[in-house]
Formats: structure tokens, sequence, C-alpha cells
């Protein structure tokens, strides 16, 4: 037997071992195989990964919410709020109201000017990122499935998929371009689909073999 198989026994027989450990202390969870990540579990979109990767190369840290028209703008309107409070105090009639209005105005153009800044991540694409980080089976795994070997082997990927988003070589800038290719949340999809079309065509042979009933 070659290494290659030999690997692959060794794989095989580990496999089965964590089904059998997933199917002890009464059964799988009922709730949905679920996956959280520190890094994007799949791709997102142009606009997305432009953003961060300029943010990358600006120095700054790829999803946080600091940017430099950011810091800017929050110091020109600190400085607009004592420019309206003094002006107030100390011009007469009339005039007190100028400040404010300047700071009012001057103020909605720096808001502005930092909600165009092509380093800032805007909201839908903090939520677009976030949803990134997170996989969740969307297969019915209720009724007899719910604690079928299928089911279990599910888990057991998703198990392994934790491992590997938290090895600190997953995070390493060299792999980046491996991240990508290996799209963990569509891999996890596949496996969660084609897993629950084995459980259906299980549970039917089943039914037809015992007239009924269902046998997992």
């Amino acid at each position: 037997m070659s290494a290659i198989e030999d690997e692959l026994s060794a794989a095989r027989a580990w496999v089965l071992a964590e089904l059998d450990r997933f199917g002890q202390h009464g059964g799988a969870s009922l709730r949905p195989a679920e996956l959280s990540a520190a890094l994007p579990l799949r791709e997102p979109s142009a606009g997305v990964s432009g953003t961060l990767a300029a943010r990358s190369a600006a120095g700054l840290s790829a999803d946080g919410a600091g940017s430099p028209r950011v810091k800017v703008a929050l110091a020109g309107i600190a400085l607009l709020l004592v420019f309206a409070v003094v002006g107030a105090v100390l011009l007469p009639g009339a005039l007190a109201l100028v400040p404010p209005v300047l700071a009012v105005l001057l103020g909605g153009a720096l808001a502005g000017y930092a909600a165009v800044d092509p380093l800032r991540l805007a909201a839908g694409q903090r939520r677009e990122l976030d949803a990134s980080r997170r996989w969740t089976s969307t297969q019915p795994w209720i009724g007899p499935h719910a604690d079928s070997r299928e089911r279990r082997l599910v888990l057991v990927a998703t198990s392994i998929a934790d491992r590997v988003v938290r090895s600190p070589m997953w995070a390493s800038v060299d792999l980046a371009d491996h991240r990508v290719r290996l799209d963990l949340a569509a891999e996890l999809d596949e496996i969660d689909r084609r897993a629950y079309q084995l459980a259906e065509v299980r549970g039917g042979v089943h039914r037809r073999a015992s007239g009924g009933g269902v046998d997992y």
C-alpha cells in the first residue's frame, strides 16, 4: 500500500471514529451545524475585497472602523463645536447665530467628506463582511435525520473547518490566495447538501425494507 493510500486509510478511520464520538452522549445536538471565524470563510464581493486591500496597503487594520478621513472629520467637528459655543457666548445679538450656523454647515461637509472615504467600510459592506465570516447548515436536519450518521459527518466536517480557521497558519499573509481558492463556506455547503441527499436516500431504502419504519 502506498503512502497516500496509508494516509487516506488513516483519515477514513479517524472520520469514522469521530462519527461514533458524535453519536455518543445522547447523540448530536439539535442546533444547526455552524462555524464562525475571524477571517472570511467565503470571498466577499469585489467592492468589499477592494476596500480591505486598500486598507491593508495603507497600513490600517483590514476591517477596523477607523480611517484617516474619519479621524480628520471628528477632529474638525470637535473644533467647530468649540467655535460655535465660544462665538455664541462672545458675539452680540444676531451675530451670535453666525458661529453655530457655520459650524452646522461645515460639520455636514466634514461628515460627507468622511462618508466617501475609499478606506472606510460602509455599513452594508461591514454587514457583508460579518456574514462572510459565518456559516450555518441550511439543510432540514429534523426527525430521523437529526441523529443520522450523515448529519454527524456534517458536524465532523464543521469541526475540522473550525480547527483550520483557528490555526495561526490560516491567518498568514502568505496563505491569503489559498483562502480565496479554498472557499470553506462553499465546501461546507456542498458537504451539507450531499450528506442530506444521502440521508434521504438511505431513509427511503430503510422505509421500503421495513414496510414504512425508519431504522437509523
